[in-house]
């Protein structure tokens, strides 16, 4: 049994059994319904019908992650009459859980693909605010203005909402350009200030440090985990010395577009000892600035990351920190910050959870993994 906030373990194994709920909006009049991977049947709408999402469901996949990747959810839906219809530009929500302990809603976000088949199952792509931001390209500068600022405004171009966006460190001079679509724009932000940018499960966006102090899920070995692998690679630089633009960080922010002869005020050293990684960013017009880009880039090259592959876990979110105790080998055991969330849930493999993560102190916002998988 699992140690999350969905459950105890004490709970009776024969009442875990998988639910989900569906809801998408169509044409003003709201569609949607409750369902479950066993006893689907027996589910019922409030009007006294069989809901049609329960009887014509075939397959979930939510998978999200840190930007700039683009959030999707897949729905496969039984060719026949009974399946409910929808269409490109619906809006909808999808949630996960177990019968005894309810759902947790893990997508919010519009329909952006239906592909219809003569055999097979029609396929349903959900998107949400990632997309809009990584469809999206503006050239556009801002002066004197903090990074969440320059996110924020970012997000409203894109009408995309927002929930919690920090400050993290204040640009005399910033510019975007269109060689970088919205997102990675963030992305690139949240490196930058070793932040974590992501839509979250209501579709607003978040841009704030990863939490990697306490735990909000623990996994055991043995209990709760089905399979964990974790990589230590040797670190590709030791340290990274970042070399910025302007005069600002020794004359002052009015300063940011002086020419200088001596950059030293704008250039910091983060870390020790060879190789050593030399980068320029004209965006990096104060000392602190380039300080916090440095130790940016120096976390995301020397981390310890993994997967580890659970039984369906609808609470566990992009960001979180969990716990990996009692594992053989003590590398496995510690706290992580989750990158990355893969949830499937069908009626051949049950409802299962994949989640990327990286050691909590190594992370950074720019430091993204590959595709999950390998498992």
């Amino acid at each position: 049994m699992f140690d999350l906030p969905f459950g105890t373990n004490e709970a009776i194994a024969g009442l875990r059994r998988p639910t989900f709920a569906i809801a998408i909006q169509s044409g003003g009049d709201g569609s949607g319904g409750l369902g479950g991977l066993a006893g689907a049947v027996g589910d019922l709408l409030g009007g006294g019908a069989a809901d049609p999402w329960a009887e014509a469901l075939v397959r979930i996949v939510v998978d999200v992650g840190v930007a700039p990747t683009v959030d999707v959810a897949t729905l496969w839906l039984a060719n026949e009459a009974r399946a409910p219809k929808v269409a490109v530009g619906d809006s909808g929500t999808i949630e996960l859980g177990y019968a005894y302990a309810g759902n947790e809603l893990v997508f919010t976000g519009q329909v952006d693909t239906v592909r219809y088949h003569l055999a097979g199952a029609t396929e349903i792509t959900l998107v949400n605010g990632s997309a809009q931001l990584a469809r999206r390209r503006i050239e556009q500068s801002y002066q004197e203005q903090t990074a969440g600022a320059i996110v924020q405004d970012l997000a409203g171009q894109a009408t995309v909402a927002t929930a919690t966006v920090e400050d993290g460190g204040k640009f005399p001079f910033y510019a975007i350009d269109a060689g970088r679509t919205l997102y990675q724009q963030i992305a690139r932000l949240a490196q930058r200030n070793g932040y974590l940018a992501h839509i979250n499960e209501e579709d607003a966006l978040v841009f704030a440090p990863a939490n990697g102090e306490e735990a909000e899920h623990t996994f055991r070995f043995g209990v709760d985990i089905v399979a964990l692998q974790m990589q230590e690679p040797a670190p590709l630089i030791n340290s990274a010395v970042a070399t910025g633009e302007g005069a600002a960080g020794s004359n002052g922010a009015e300063a940011w577009s002086w020419l200088v002869k001596d950059p030293s005020s704008n250039q910091k050293m983060a870390g020790s000892g060879e190789p050593i990684a030399a980068f320029a960013d004209p965006s990096l017009r104060s000392g602190d600035l380039a300080e916090s880009a440095g130790q940016a880039l120096l976390s995301a090259q020397t981390p310890q990351q993994g997967e580890l592959l659970v039984p369906g876990a609808p609470a566990v979110r992009v960001g979180a920190a969990i716990e990996i105790v009692d594992a053989p080998q003590e590398v496995l055991n510690g706290i992580f910050v989750v990158y990355r969330v893969r949830h499937h849930f069908d009626k051949q493999a049950g409802f299962t959870t994949r989640i990327a993560c990286r050691k909590a102190g190594d992370a950074a916002g720019g430091g993204l993994l590959g595709a999950l998988g390998g498992l």
